[in-house]
């Protein structure tokens, strides 16, 4: 009877985590375009340029693009909700290119393309949801950089695998917080299991919002998979 009760409760405790945790992908999810244009438009995401932690995570995972593709000036980027573009500042000039910057924001897409109208290989930037968006050809990688929290991310990741090159690579950075932790588990559990993994990178540091808002402790973890054969 002792042992029953036990599993009773456990199951009781893993079914209340589980609601949480989907009703935490839910509250995530539900962020209207207006909302991410007004965010866009106000500048509360420009401080992402200027925080260390943050612009070390774009230059890793340019980095990553750069080491994998380096001999190849023709190797192709996809940046799904791709704000400002950042990621692309750390591209090689010649391989800019070949980048695809996506947003459903369209204050953000012009903050991208307005911050590289003068330069010469200044990438494309296209102003769309995650889920409408239809592209053009396949790509050597595609970077999903804290966003698929927003998104059903099982979803999003099968019908983007079918955008990828043999042999290409998937990049996700997934913004960790104390709150949420299943949520972004389950995110890296399912591109495990759909793709195989290659390396990992965890970075920290802190994060300044405004010039008078607190430093808060900022962590990322970056995970690298290749299409599976």
């Amino acid at each position: 009877m002792a042992v029953e009760r036990y599993r009773i409760k456990n199951l009781s405790i893993l079914t209340i985590l589980l609601m949480w945790s989907r009703s935490y992908t839910a509250n995530w999810e539900f962020q209207s375009v207006k909302k991410w244009d007004q965010e866009w438009k106000s500048g509360s995401w420009d401080y992402m340029e200027k925080v260390a932690v943050e612009r070390s995570k774009n230059a890793i995972i340019g980095n990553v693009f750069i080491n994998m593709y380096a001999k190849s000036t023709n190797a192709s980027v996809l940046d799904i909700g791709c704000g400002e573009g950042a990621v692309s500042d750390f591209l090689p000039s010649a391989q800019r290119k070949n980048y695809v910057g996506v947003d459903v924001s369209k204050e953000a897409i012009q903050k991208a393309k307005e911050k590289r109208q003068n330069q010469p290989y200044g990438g494309k930037f296209v102003h769309s949801s995650v889920y409408d968006f239809l592209p053009r050809h396949n790509f050597d990688v595609i970077v999903f950089s804290d966003v698929l929290y927003y998104v059903d991310h099982e979803k999003i990741l099968q019908i983007y695998s079918e955008y990828l090159n043999p042999g290409g690579i998937i990049i996700i950075s997934i913004f960790s917080k104390s709150m949420g932790n299943l949520l972004y588990e389950n995110i890296f559990n399912v591109a495990r299991r759909l793709f195989t993994k290659i390396d990992e990178i965890d970075i920290g540091g802190f994060t300044k919002k405004s010039e008078n808002a607190k430093l808060e402790k900022t962590a990322f973890r970056i995970e690298i998979y290749r299409k599976k054969s």
